[in-house]
Parts: C-alpha cells; structure tokens; sequence
C-alpha cells in the first residue's frame, strides 16, 4: 500500500510539473526557398515580424514581405550574412578630418512609422551622434505621447490600445537633439 500510495504521488506530482510548467512565447525563425522570416503568434493570430526584431539578444531587420535582410544596410545599420545587426555605419568615415564637425549631433532611428497590433512589441534600433562619450542607452528618455496607444520602456515599444501615439527618445544634453517616431496600432 505504501509503494502504490508513493507511486500515485510521484505520478501527481510529475503531472502537476508538466500542467504548470510556463508555455514559452510563440515565436521562431523559419525558412522556405525564398528566405528566412520570424513567425509570431499574437492573441491566437500567425503573423510575422516585420521592421525591427530583437531575437536573443540580436537585432534583426525584416521586411514589409516578412522576410529578413541580410549582407546590406538598412539606413546607417549593417546587416551581417546572417541577418544580425552588424555595428552602425560609421557616418564620420564618409567625412573627412575637417569637416567632422559638420555632422549634425543626434538620436537618429532608423523607422520613423511602425504599424503594431495590440499587444505587438517593438525595440527600437538607436544611434546617438555626440561628442560625449557618456551617452549610453540607460542615459536615453522615452516618452509616449498617449499610454493608452503605446507605451514605451528603454526603446520597447508595446502596443496597448488602438490609435496613433508619437515616441520621443531625448538625451539629457542640449546640444544632441532627440528623435521621435510614429506608432500605428491597430
């Protein structure tokens, strides 16, 4: 009796670790002969991604057709063979020593629209031109203009409601001006 009493226990305890055990998001890469895309699941909806992606660490950049870039520049960005975010494109190596100075000091993104569903994120690539060294991204602001469209949170952008709200990312010097963009939920 004691064996079999044990046994139901091991079985029950088994069974509630597999019942509460967290499913993971629904979203892998794939790949069909036209190329690779990141496939999505939102409320019970297949989509996939489009515009920036952050995968594992790693930025990646998709298409309007859902298919991932790779070995080219979107903008300032460099994609590498494998579709990764490279490094920025320098945009002092197009500019020679005595004029470096006529490079406009800045936030610059990349995507200036984003059209989300609700419940859609979004990191928003940045890159911030600046003499100062000391600008990282924790030295970044972001501000929604209507939290009940999206909100946003180090560059992550989460769609919450229908409408159009503008994200505005500044930096905490006055001579490096911010950047914003527009978020689209539908």
């Amino acid at each position: 009796m004691k064996k079999l009493s044990k046994l139901i226990a091991g079985l029950l305890l088994g069974m509630s670790i597999l019942v509460l055990k967290p499913i993971g998001a629904s979203a892998e890469f794939r790949q069909n002969s036209t190329g690779w895309w990141y496939h999505e699941m939102h409320n019970a909806t297949d989509s996939w991604a489009t515009g920036w992606r952050e995968v594992n660490h790693r930025w990646y950049y998709f298409g309007e057709d859902g298919y991932m870039l790779h070995d080219t520049a979107v903008g300032i960005y460099s994609l590498g063979s494998d579709g990764a975010w490279l490094t920025p494109i320098s945009l002092s190596s197009n500019v020679n020593a005595g004029s470096r100075n006529s490079v406009e000091k800045g936030v610059i993104f990349d995507i200036n629209i984003f059209n989300l569903s609700v419940g859609g994120t979004v990191g928003v690539p940045v890159q911030v031109i600046s003499d100062a060294s000391s600008i990282s991204p924790s030295g970044l602001t972001w501000v929604s203009s209507d939290n009940s469209v999206a909100t946003v949170s180090r560059g992550t952008i989460t769609a919450v409601g229908q409408g159009t709200a503008t994200i505005t990312c500044s930096t905490p010097f006055s001579d490096v001006k911010g950047a914003s963009c527009v978020i689209r939920v539908k």
